[in-house]
């Protein structure tokens, strides 16, 4: 798949290039193009020729988003939200995180909050591509955290199992910079330590320093709450730590110079990282892994 995710500086020049290619066949061309022309990037924008190229794109992940987009907006086709969602499905299909979430929005908007749920959280996971793709990782890790809040607040889930889950999304997602998420967050945070969640006293004293999800009024509390269910729920959350990458930043490196010394599973760019994910979370979760 092409990477459309950052055009060319010289969108002109690339227009050039990508349209000799894709004359020729080239598929991976005919995306570009196709991005190019929906976007107005060194082009006259023209929704028609966007759907043309695009559909020449064949399976390209990029490009089913795209036209997805144009039959769901009902720009250069005529809206069309069945076509749209089944492109987005396709796209979603190859694990592309844009899709990902657009399909997951979509599903989410028809009232499919389960589904939705399921393709955020692929998306979600996707960490191993943040160097390309953190803003629609960090959505999705927003939209997991929000669909568990509200499978709370419906009654569709208990918080005792949810709440350290949607946490950890919500943190992940602040982490990768999503502005939107640190105020529901801070909410998240409010309502998941307001009482203990084994007795239901208000004003707990601890918190489970594995997930940070849960907080309890003493340790006998907390030791019957982790035998209950607590522990399956710590255990259950995602580890996601690649070799490749900044556990910090997210940046990508085939040799990164750094490696925790206490899990040996979390790898840095540079001490300055290193130390920052300890002190932001790491020295929490390091004994766990």
């Amino acid at each position: 798949m092409i990477d459309t995710e950052s055009l060319p500086k010289d969108p002109v020049m690339a227009t050039k290039w990508y349209k000799k290619a894709a004359e020729g066949g080239n598929k991976r061309a005919c995306a570009a193009l196709g991005v190019m022309y929906s976007n107005g990037d060194g082009v006259v924008q023209s929704f028609h020729e966007a759907k043309y190229w695009l559909e020449l794109a064949g399976d390209d992940a990029r490009a089913l988003l795209d036209l997805g987009r144009l039959y769901r907006d009902g720009k250069g086709v005529r809206q069309d939200k069945a076509k749209a969602l089944e492109l987005f499905c396709q796209s979603a299909e190859q694990e592309y995180p844009h899709g990902l979430a657009e399909y997951g929005m979509m599903l989410y908007r028809e009232g499919r909050f389960e589904e939705a749920l399921q393709k955020f959280e692929a998306g979600a996971r996707l960490e191993n591509h943040l160097s390309r793709y953190r803003e629609a990782i960090a959505f999705c890790q927003h939209q997991t955290a929000c669909c568990l809040y509200m499978k709370v607040q419906n009654g569709s889930g208990d918080a005792g199992d949810l709440y350290p889950s949607a946490l950890f999304w919500a943190r992940k997602a602040v982490k990768n910079g999503r502005e939107e998420s640190k105020s529901f967050l801070v909410k998240l945070e409010s309502i998941a330590h307001s009482k203990c969640r084994n007795c239901g006293k208000v004003d707990p004293k601890l918190t489970c320093s594995k997930c940070r999800g849960a907080s309890y009024c003493d340790k006998s509390c907390q030791r019957t709450a982790w035998k209950s269910g607590h522990k399956a729920v710590c255990n259950g959350l995602p580890k996601l730590l690649s070799p490749s990458e900044c556990a910090q930043c997210g940046k990508f490196s085939p040799k990164p110079r750094f490696m925790c010394q206490g899990c040996e599973k979390a790898y840095y760019c540079d001490e300055t990282c290193q130390k920052r994910h300890w002190d932001e979370e790491h020295k929490d979760e390091c004994k766990f892994l």
